[in-house]
């Protein structure tokens, strides 16, 4: 099946792409993407770490998680809230 074709049956919903379990496809009505999913899966794991670490009084390790993640996780309220709360710990921030 040539690549125009899978895209333009993607687009359209045809039953043979919401059959496919290809990545990032839909399958029954759901957006399938499971290389997304796993990097997720990562980042809210070293989200998670970051804030442990925040409760353990080691607010320069927890900003050394978070700092990466800041433009992928911008306007995640959770994120925000832990990365400005890791920089007001640690003196980053304009009060």
């Amino acid at each position: 099946m040539s690549v125009m074709l899978m895209i333009s049956e993607m687009l359209t919903g045809t039953a043979a792409a919401q059959e496919s379990s290809l990545p990032g496809v839909t399958v029954n009505g759901q957006q399938i993407n499971a290389r997304q999913d796993a990097a997720n899966a990562a980042t809210g794991k070293r989200v998670a770490e970051a804030e442990a670490l925040i409760k353990a009084g080691r607010a320069a390790e927890a900003y050394n998680l978070l700092e990466p993640l800041e433009f992928e996780r911008a306007g995640d309220k959770h994120f925000d809230y832990l990365l400005g709360q890791v920089s007001r710990i640690m003196g980053n921030c304009a009060a």
